[in-house]
């Protein structure tokens, strides 16, 4: 996920201000929560994808991204959240921004 300066700002602002906008659940999708709480606060999101509609963020990490198939892990979170998401190589950029999940 990338901000804004200014979606930082009201951001902070709204912390400051009316925390009861903020969630404070334990989730392990701390990013979909920013992500409502970005709509709650009128600051429209937008899906990052190329010029061939692949990601460019990298939510599952590549060597997830690439390996998840319906077929195998349809119970996955990323079919929910993202219906459309690709099966593998043509799931992601070839130059892709971020990677959310690093293996060491």
């Amino acid at each position: 996920m990338a901000l804004s300066r200014a979606a930082v700002q009201k951001l902070r602002d709204a912390f400051e201000n009316h925390p009861n906008l903020f969630s404070g659940a334990d989730t392990f999708a701390d990013d979909l929560e920013l992500s409502l709480t970005l709509r709650r606060l009128g600051i429209e999101t937008q899906h990052t994808l190329d010029a061939e509609g692949r990601q460019v963020f990298l939510a599952l990490g590549l060597e997830e991204e690439r390996g998840v198939t319906r077929e195998r892990d349809g119970g996955h979170w990323i079919w929910q959240y993202d219906p459309s998401f690709r099966q593998g190589i043509n799931c992601c950029s070839k130059s892709w921004i971020a990677t959310h999940y690093i293996g060491s």
